[in-house]
């Protein structure tokens, strides 16, 4: 019975030790790989072939700052990565680069050590021009998106965590005329550190 409460007595100190280092920051200042996974396809048709083109799964980086208050916090962040557009059939069609900019509304909860936030993202899309093998290219239009983020910080010092999550986008890449467009509703994943002060 001892053995037990000393068990538990020890658990509350690291877990109140662990809160407080989640807790208690106001600024982060973070850098992340992102590996960015569309998960939407659209047929169309490629030299007389309807066939699904989607844009392919390609590692990018990530950089973004958080503001928070108590358990809310405004971030707003930068992910680029380039994206090649391919036809099940044909190919590839293209390259393009995926860069969007987004600000997120996360909710906080400390849980021991751990930090877990999440809320709804706004993003404005820069897509860059899709270059086309045979020489060329394709003006793609700038998109606003809505989406969801999810993340997690461990925190190793005061001032240090490994921070990690998850992001959903509603978005498409059409072209500048209008002629086609591609849904992409990428998912990223990220894992990164983040200095908290």
């Amino acid at each position: 019975m001892r053995k037990l409460a000393l068990l538990a007595a020890a658990m509350m100190v690291v877990t109140s030790a662990g809160t407080a280092v989640a807790a208690d920051w106001k600024f982060k200042l973070y850098g992340m790989i992102s590996r960015v996974s569309p998960l939407s396809e659209t047929d169309q048709d490629v030299g007389g072939v309807v066939d699904a083109v989607k844009a392919s799964s390609e590692f990018g980086y990530n950089l973004g700052v958080e503001f928070k208050t108590s358990m809310l916090g405004i971030e707003l962040d930068y992910l680029y990565a380039k994206q090649e557009i391919e036809h099940a059939t044909a190919g590839l069609l293209g390259e393009t680069t995926f860069q969007p900019i987004s600000g997120t509304l996360n909710f906080h909860v400390p849980v021991g050590m751990l930090e877990i936030y999440g809320g709804p993202t706004v993003a404005y899309v820069n897509w860059g021009d899709l270059e086309i093998p045979s020489g060329g290219s394709v003006d793609l239009d700038p998109e606003f998106a809505l989406g969801l983020s999810a993340g997690i910080d461990l925190g190793i010092t005061k001032n240090l965590a490994a921070t990690g999550g998850l992001r959903w986008l509603n978005v498409k890449a059409q072209a500048a005329d209008g002629s086609e467009e591609l849904d992409v509703n990428p998912l990223f994943a990220r894992f990164g550190v983040a200095a908290r002060y």
